[in-house]
C-alpha cells in the first residue's frame, strides 16, 4: 500500500495518483538487489551425449522399494538384480541376427514383423523344395532379403537428414546381406558335406544330369568299378610343346569331372569314326554328354591300372581329345556316384546304370 502525502489515504501499489485527492504518488522504495556475477559456462558435450544415449535406450537408475509407511525397505539383491542399460540393446541386436523379426515383435511392430518373417519363410521353404536346381540359390537370396529387412528396420536414424538416412541404410543392408548370405551358404555347404554329396556344375545340361544336382558318392578305394558306373575322376588338359610336336597332359588344380566308366582293365578299346569300340563291338555304355566325338585311335589292351573314362562333360568347343586323355589310373578315380539326392523329383539311383538307350552314332 502507498500512503498519500496530501490526504493520508492508503492507495494500492499500482496506482499512480491518489484516489481521494488526485495527488501524484511516489514509488515505493525496493530493497537493493544483491549482485551475482555471471558464472562461466561449460559445454559438457560428453556428459550431454552420454545422458542422451542413456535416455535413448530407456536407462533408469534402479530405485529401492518402499514399505506402506513410506520407509525404505531392505534391498534384496538376490531377488532383484538391476539390469544394465546396455543389456536390452545387446539382446535385441543378437536376437535380430539370429531370428528374423525378433526386434519387430518385441516392439509391437506386428505388421512389419509378419511381412519380414513371411518373406524369410517363403524363401527358405522354396529353397528346400527346389534344392538341387538353379532356382534354389535365387530363393536363398529371397530368404536373406527378409532377414536383412528385419535388421535394417532396427536403425531409424531419426536425427539425420533424408539422404544421410538413405546412405546409412544402404551401407547396413549391403554388409548385412553379404554376412547373412555367407552364413546361409556355409550352412548349406556343411549339410552337403555331411551327406557326402557333390553339386554338379554348369556343363551338365541333360539328358541324364543337370546343373545343380546333389549327387552322393562312394569314395571307398576298395569299391569294384564296372562299365556303366558314373565316377568322379581327375580332370586333365593337353599341353603342346614349342613346335607343336611334343604333347603331354597335366593335371588341372582341384578340377574333377563326372562321367561314365566305359571300359575296365582287361578289355580292348578303340575309336573308329567317332564310335567307341570295346572288345571289337560298339560299347553299350556311352559318355554322358551327347554331341562330342572322340578322336580315332588304334585298338589297345587296358592294363590292370587303366580305366576308360571319357571326359565328355569337360570338353569345350567340340575339340575331340585323344584316347590317352581318357585313360585314367585307379588313383585318379575318386569315387562312384550312388544316387541323385536333390532335387526331390529327380531322385534316383546311379550305380551301374549303363544308359543303354543312348546312341551316339545316330547323332
Amino acid at each position: 500500500m502507498i500512503r498519500c502525502g496530501s490526504c493520508g489515504f492508503d492507495n494500492l501499489d499500482h496506482v499512480a495518483r491518489c484516489v481521494r485527492c488526485g495527488a501524484l504518488l511516489g514509488q515505493a522504495e525496493l530493497p537493493p538487489e544483491q549482485y551475482i556475477p555471471p558464472r562461466a559456462k561449460r559445454s559438457r558435450s560428453f556428459r550431454k551425449r552420454l545422458w542422451a544415449w542413456r535416455r535413448r535406450w530407456g536407462f533408469r537408475w534402479p530405485e529401492r522399494p518402499y514399505n506402506r509407511g513410506g520407509e525404505r525397505a531392505a534391498f534384496d539383491w538376490n531377488r532383484l538384480r538391476p539390469e544394465p542399460f546396455w543389456m536390452p540393446a545387446i539382446l535385441e541386436f543378437l536376437g535380430s541376427w539370429m531370428l528374423p523379426s525378433f526386434y519387430q515383435f518385441r516392439h509391437g511392430r506386428r505388421k512389419r514383423a509378419w511381412l519380414f518373417l513371411s518373406l524369410f519363410l517363403v524363401g527358405v521353404g522354396m529353397m528346400l523344395l527346389l534344392l538341387g536346381s538353379e532356382w534354389a540359390g535365387r530363393f536363398l537370396l529371397v530368404a536373406v532379403l527378409g532377414h536383412v529387412c528385419s535388421i535394417c528396420d532396427m536403425f531409424q536414424f531419426e536425427g539425420y537428414r533424408y539422404w544421410e538416412r538413405v546412405a546409412f541404410q544402404c551401407c547396413i543392408s549391403f554388409f548385412a546381406f553379404m554376412i547373412l548370405a555367407g552364413i546361409y551358404t556355409n550352412a548349406l555347404e556343411m549339410w552337403r558335406r555331411n551327406l557326402n554329396c557333390e553339386v554338379l556344375g554348369v556343363p551338365y545340361r541333360g539328358p541324364e544330369f543337370y546343373a545343380g544336382e546333389w549327387v552322393s558318392f562312394d569314395r571307398n578305394p576298395a569299391v569294384r568299378l564296372q562299365p556303366g558306373d558314373v565316377v568322379e575322376a581327375a580332370l586333365f588338359e593337353l599341353y603342346r610343346g614349342e613346335h607343336s610336336i611334343m604333347m603331354y597332359r597335366g593335371r588341372i588344380h582341384n578340377a574333377v569331372t563326372v562321367d561314365r566308366l566305359i571300359a575296365v582293365p582287361g578289355q580292348r578299346v578303340a575309336v573308329r569314326n567317332g564310335e567307341i569300340l570295346v572288345d571289337g563291338a560298339p560299347s553299350p555304355v556311352r559318355p554322358l554328354k551327347p554331341g562330342y566325338r572322340p578322336a580315332d585311335a588304334e585298338e589297345r589292351l587296358l592294363n590292370e591300372n587303366e580305366y576308360l573314362v571319357y571326359p565328355s562333360c569337360s570338353q569345350q568347343g567340340g575339340i575331340p581329345w585323344p584316347l590317352e586323355m581318357a585313360l585314367l589310373g585307379r588313383d585318379e578315380i575318386y569315387g562312384r556316384a550312388e544316387a541323385v539326392i536333390f532335387p526331390i523329383w529327380r531322385r534316383r539311383a546311379l550305380a551301374n546304370h549303363p544308359n543303354m538307350d543312348y546312341n551316339i552314332s545316330g547323332q
